[in-house]
């Protein structure tokens, strides 16, 4: 199953085994100012929002599938690598809700689906429903990815709203951690 991603290393800072649901998590790269890259173990507080990450990811619908087209495996809202930010953007979203804790983790991503949760519910909602399994109306699901690739898209273009998005979603997520 996917990892988080360390954007500095390019690669996942963590994974899960969707047999074993045993969970890696992988060492970093700190550039150490002289040219080089160095492996760092993660900080408590890093890994604080890795394994939940990875637990989430847990809880995705997971299908192996074999169709007159080929085969292709689907995890949540992904279906081979395609869909693979919005995958991400659902898991880190849910583990955000679910820690009280804002992570560093698919911004972007994470970002689009608070706005859906947000102001598009039930587009939003869609979207949960597939990634835990349940496609109910192909229809909806089309025009919540549709909802989706929008968001991204006036994101994209306007990198200040994204910011004050940022903003507002660290509110809702300390607003909820004192209830």
């Amino acid at each position: 199953m996917g990892g988080v991603t360390d954007k500095e290393q390019g690669g996942a800072s963590g994974k899960i085994n969707s047999n074993t649901l045993k969970i890696k998590t992988h060492l970093k790269n700190k550039y150490d100012g002289n040219g080089t890259w160095a492996p760092e173990q993660y900080s408590p507080e890093e890994l604080n929002m890795i394994i939940p990450h990875e637990v989430m990811h847990a809880t995705e619908a997971v299908a192996n599938l074999s169709t007159s087209g080929g085969d292709f495996n689907r995890s949540g809202l992904r279906v081979n690598e395609f869909g693979r930010p919005i995958n991400e953007g659902m898991t880190e979203f849910l583990t955000e809700y679910s820690q009280k804790e804002l992570g560093k983790a698919y911004r972007t991503e994470t970002l689009i689906m608070y706005q859906m949760y947000k102001d598009h519910f039930p587009l939003f909602a869609q979207l949960y429903k597939t990634y835990h399994g349940e496609i109910d109306n192909p229809h909806e699901l089309e025009r919540a990815i549709n909802k989706y690739q929008d968001i991204n898209r006036y994101f994209l273009k306007y990198t200040t709203e994204a910011n004050r998005k940022q903003k507002e979603f660290e509110k809702f997520i300390k607003k909820d951690k004192r209830n």
